[in-house]
């Protein structure tokens, strides 16, 4: 479980190389609505189109005004960059999980930086009484606007009983993660 997670995790840095060069191209073929073609869906945010999702618009897209096709083009490039190879890392990379199987959370399950809880949260999915992934997630504030955010593994937060799913596998370790109180 922990080697087939590093080796994925080296497949996953090589897919964001590659992400970080063809991210500029791979804007140029969205729809006007934002979304790719399905032979670019590896770079794509199954969640979001390339606009990005509220947050992304309101706090960190780098044009809030997109009064020009390079600016949209430059605000879609930049999500790429924020969201690498996203579908990648959930369609081939990700837990194919089945809704037989089972989660074990150890820790507080509400540690976020959004709001804020400092913690420790290990999930680990079973099926049929054997481990198959895991997710560590760690938060702690270490100044008045800044906490470390260590997430690894798989997101087995989205985990649902009952449900099949892809969980994206993750690897991001930030010692100057913002968060907030709210």
């Amino acid at each position: 479980m922990y080697v087939k997670y590093i080796l994925l995790v080296i497949v996953s840095l090589a897919m964001d190389i590659l992400n970080y060069l063809v991210a500029p191209i791979v804007t140029l073929f969205a729809s006007e609505a934002g979304w790719l073609p399905k032979w670019l869906w590896w770079f794509q945010t199954p969640d979001n189109p390339l606009d990005g999702d509220g947050g992304w618009q309101q706090l960190h897209r780098p044009f809030k005004v997109e009064d020009n096709k390079f600016k949209r083009w430059w605000n879609r490039t930049r999500w790429l960059y924020r969201n690498s190879a996203y579908g990648f890392a959930i369609s081939v990379l990700g837990a194919k999980t089945k809704g037989t199987d089972t989660l074990i959370i150890e820790g507080n399950p509400s540690v976020s930086n959004r709001p804020l809880t400092n913690g420790l949260t290990f999930r680990t999915l079973y099926r049929d009484n054997k481990p198959i992934y895991w997710q560590f997630y760690y938060v702690k504030a270490w100044s008045s606007t800044r906490c470390i955010r260590v997430n690894l593994g798989w997101k087995l937060w989205g985990f649902k009983k009952g449900e099949d799913n892809n969980l994206q596998l993750t690897h991001s370790p930030n010692p100057f993660m913002g968060y907030s109180l709210k």
